[in-house]
C-alpha cells in the first residue's frame, strides 16, 4: 500500500541535510577548475580570434569610457599591443556592437595585470571557474544530491567549449555564467519558499490544535483569552493602525441578548476560533466576557 504524505512532510521531504559536506565538495571543484584555467594562461602570446575587438574596446573603456577606434591594419596594431605599445588608439569612437558589462569585465582585468594576453583573460577564467560552482549549486538542488551536483561540476570543469572560452577574452563565458547564476537563484529561492512554507503550515496546525482544546475547556476560555489579550496587544496595535476594517473580520461585539440560552457557548466557541485564525481583534474584552445584563 503506498504511504500517503501530507502536505508538511511533502515539503520537507526534499529537505538536504549534508550542507557542510556540500559545501566543502562545491568549493573543491571550483578551485581545481579555476586551477587548470589560470595556469599559463597568457599563452598564447598573441591575439586570438575576436579578441582583437573586446581586448581593445574594454581597454578604451577603461580609458575613455567608451569604445574607441585603432587604425588599420589591425595585426600591426596587435603586433604593437603585444610589445606594449598603445598609442595607436585614436579619439574616434567605434562601432558598437555588444553592451558594455563583458567589456568592462574584460577592462578591470587589464587594469590590474596589464594590457596583455593574460591581463584580457583573467576575468575569462575567473567567470569560467564561478560557472562551474554556480553548475554544482543548481544539479545539487533539482537531484537533491551533492554526488550528482559533483559530477556536474566534473563534467563542466574538463568540457572543452567550456574551458577555452574560460581562457579567451570573448563575452560568450560571461553571459553563460550569469544566466546558470540565475537560474540557481531561482531554484534557490522556491526551495526557501518550501520551507517557510512548511513551518507556517506547522504553526497553523498547532494554532488549530489550541482552538480545539479551548473548545473543550470551557473553565479556561476566559483565560486563554486574556492571555493572547496581554501577549500580542502590541502586534494587534500594528496591524489596526490606518485600517478601518480589521483583517479577518474581528470579532463581533456581544450583546447581553447573545448570552441568554443556550448561545453563550457557541458565541464563545466561535470568537476563541476567530482568535486563533487571526493577530487582530477589536472586541477582545467584549468577546471575553458577556455584557452587562448577563
Amino acid at each position: 500500500m503506498l504511504d500517503v504524505l501530507t502536505t508538511v512532510e511533502a515539503l520537507n521531504e526534499a529537505r538536504m541535510t549534508d550542507r557542510r559536506a556540500s559545501w566543502l565538495v562545491t568549493i573543491g571543484i571550483t578551485v581545481m577548475a579555476f586551477v587548470l584555467r589560470v595556469i599559463n594562461l597568457g599563452f598564447p602570446h598573441k591575439v586570438i580570434f575576436d579578441e582583437t575587438y573586446y581586448a581593445k574596446d574594454a581597454w578604451a573603456i577603461l580609458q575613455s569610457g567608451y569604445e574607441r577606434k585603432w587604425p588599420d591594419p589591425q595585426d600591426d596594431r596587435n603586433a604593437e599591443i603585444l610589445k606594449g605599445d598603445l598609442s595607436g588608439m585614436l579619439d574616434e569612437p567605434s562601432y558598437i556592437v555588444h553592451p558594455p558589462l563583458g567589456k568592462m569585465l574584460i577592462g578591470w582585468g587589464e587594469q590590474i595585470f596589464g594590457m596583455d594576453p593574460f591581463g584580457w583573460r583573467i576575468a575569462a577564467c575567473i567567470f569560467g571557474a564561478l560557472m562551474v560552482f554556480f553548475v554544482i549549486r543548481l544539479a545539487r538542488r533539482l537531484s537533491r544530491s551533492t554526488l550528482v551536483g559533483a559530477i556536474a561540476g566534473i563534467l563542466v570543469t574538463f568540457d572543452g567549449l567550456a574551458f577555452v572560452m574560460s581562457r579567451i577574452a570573448l563575452l560568450d563565458i560571461f553571459q553563460a555564467t550569469f544566466a546558470v547564476a540565475a537560474i540557481s537563484a531561482l531554484v534557490a529561492d522556491r526551495d526557501w519558499f518550501r520551507h517557510r512554507l512548511s513551518a507556517h503550515l506547522r504553526r497553523n496546525e498547532l494554532r488549530d490544535l489550541g482552538g480545539e482544546l479551548v473548545d473543550q475547556s470551557p473553565q479556561s476560555r476566559v483565560r486563554t483569552l486574556a492571555i493572547s489579550h496581554v501577549i500580542q496587544p502590541a502586534r494587534w496595535q500594528q496591524q489596526s493602525r490606518g485600517s478601518s476594517t480589521p483583517p479577518g473580520g474581528g470579532c463581533a461585539p456581544v450583546d447581553s441578548a447573545t448570552w441568554q440560552g443556550g448561545s453563550a457557548r457557541t458565541t464563545s466557541q466561535r470568537c476563541a476560533r476567530r482568535l486563533a485564525s487571526t493577530t487582530w481583534c477589536p472586541a477582545m474584552s467584549r468577546c471575553a466576557r458577556p455584557a452587562a445584563g448577563r
